[in-house]
């Protein structure tokens, strides 16, 4: 678990995640696999210091339990980076759920601590989808590393965005 948004930590995912690929090939069911990453937050730590760096980790986790079932999986694989697993969902889902969490991250403020105001914040997403398929052939391109990808190309398409890896 981490310590600050008490997400699970990126060992506990990558278990979770082979979990979630046998489950997917026994249930003959897609999975889809989303890297999240706050934009601009090194700005945030820069200008309003750590501790609101923190809040807006602390709170975005608050948000992204809010926003997803018992059986998804959220975890904080990086620094500002989250990596979500979504069991028994398709594309045209995954694509919902992500756009209505890039929404909900960016639409309400985020206080600042000590009544310093509040901030906008917004997010990337990249997805992909897994199904039918062995954990080896995984091993060589899995949805993870596409979903990552996917990140990358949502960065570069100017943030605050949702880009669907082509699987």
């Amino acid at each position: 678990i981490d310590p600050l948004t008490g997400l699970h930590n990126r060992r506990f995912a990558d278990m979770q995640m082979e979990r979630i690929v046998r489950s997917a090939n026994e249930n003959g069911q897609d999975y889809a696999v989303m890297m999240v990453d706050i934009d601009h937050f090194k700005s945030i730590n820069d200008t309003y210091g750590h501790h609101a760096g923190d809040m807006v980790l602390t709170e975005i986790a608050s948000r992204f339990r809010d926003n997803f079932r018992d059986i998804d999986l959220i975890a904080r694989v990086g620094g500002e980076e989250f990596l979500i697993a979504m069991p028994e969902t398709d594309a045209t889902q995954a694509q919902i759920v992500a756009e209505r969490l890039r929404k909900v991250v960016r639409d309400t403020p985020f206080i600042l601590p000590e009544g310093s105001g509040d901030l906008t914040v917004t997010i990337s997403v990249g997805a992909a989808i897994g199904g039918l398929s062995t954990i080896s052939e995984l091993s060589s391109n899995p949805p993870s590393a596409l979903a990552d990808k996917a990140l990358y190309s949502a960065k570069g398409a100017g943030r605050d965005t949702v880009v669907m890896a082509k699987t």
